[in-house]
């Protein structure tokens, strides 16, 4: 079995590079198309170029296991892949969405719950997030804001800036539009509920988190990922077999090279996954100082999470809600 390598994603098994060199109208799409990477729906996530183009997330998943998402995270997420990775760029206010943590989802719906980590990547003029409420609220009080369409009245409003950061705990509603760029890291759960639609508002209100809200810029120890904003100066030599999981990299600005065997572009808005096999990389600037964020997954527990029910999660996993654009934004967030 060939050696896995640093994997790229295309938005359709059409835009697939294979291994010949040519330059063909497929690779010259890409080239002028960002790639945007989502794993909300593995099954559609196909690889770009190299021996597994083409392929699925899912069925390089099935292929090589742990050697992919590291052993312990393959055991742990029975296989799924544990994080959604989206880009979002919202030209109009979205609605309010929440989610909730992983109890509730289990037991209501099956699957995992959602925590969020959220990166400002760009701002325009009027742009605005909405997060918690900023007084403290009771279920009567919310829903009356809910159902009247006021809810954003009761909520903080932030006005982004480029570089920040927040961690959106399950339970807390957010929005955001207005012309801001959101890079969003999640955990791979389909649940969201709109608070804007009066029948998905009763649902959320056992797990609402109705007390006054201060925006967290910080992402708790407890979280089940990491990231982390990395200017990149000078070489480094990273070596995932150190750790039990796979990197995720995504382009904030200039340009990098990773290199393992062979040689990988990465720049802006590119999102890069390194499988936790490889025994080391290189990551080179290939400009002056450009800036990734590196994302990869908190230590796991030593039991799996028993009580989830998985075969309800495949199920749901191919089933969302509501997608944040719901017509209101232009995101990119190609499931790949």
């Amino acid at each position: 079995m060939k050696k896995l390598y640093p994997l790229q994603f295309a938005d359709t098994a059409d835009m697939c590079i294979l291994d010949d060199g040519k330059k063909s109208e497929t690779e010259l799409a890409l080239e002028e198309k960002k790639i945007k990477f989502s794993s909300s729906c593995t099954e559609d996530s196909f690889i770009a170029k190299g021996f597994l183009a083409g392929n699925t997330l899912d069925e390089v998943i099935e292929t090589y296991l742990g050697n992919l998402l590291g052993d312990k995270i393959f055991e742990y997420y029975r296989g799924i892949f544990p994080l959604q990775i989206k880009i979002h760029r919202f030209n109009k206010m979205s609605p309010v969405f929440v989610s909730p943590n992983n109890e509730v989802a289990r037991e209501r719906f099956g699957c995992w719950g959602k925590e969020r980590f959220w990166y400002v990547a760009d701002v325009k003029k009027g742009a605005q997030i909405f997060m918690g409420f900023k007084k403290e609220m009771t279920a009567r009080s919310f829903f009356d804001y809910a159902s009247k369409h006021h809810l954003k009245d009761a909520m903080n409003e932030i006005e982004p800036e480029i570089g920040e950061s927040f961690y959106i705990a399950p339970g807390t509603p957010f929005c955001a539009g207005g012309g801001v760029t959101i890079i969003e890291v999640a955990q791979n759960s389909p649940i969201e509920l709109d608070l804007t639609d009066d029948g998905q508002i009763g649902e959320a209100m056992d797990f609402l988190n109705y007390q006054f809200y201060t925006p967290e810029y910080k992402m708790p120890e407890e979280c089940s990922f990491r990231v982390e904003k990395v200017m990149l100066k000078s070489e480094e030599i990273i070596s995932p077999e150190d750790s039990d999981s796979f990197i995720i990299y995504v382009g904030l600005s200039g340009k990098a090279k990773i290199t393992a065997e062979k040689e990988y572009s990465a720049g802006q808005s590119d999102i890069v996954l390194i499988p936790q096999e490889l025994n080391e990389f290189h990551f080179t600037p290939d400009s002056e100082n450009p800036v990734f964020l590196r994302i990869y997954m908190a230590p796991v527990k030593e039991e799996k999470d028993s009580y989830m029910n998985y075969e309800e999660q495949e199920d749901h996993r191919h089933h969302n809600h509501n997608d944040h654009c719901d017509g209101e934004c232009d995101c990119h967030h190609n499931d790949s």
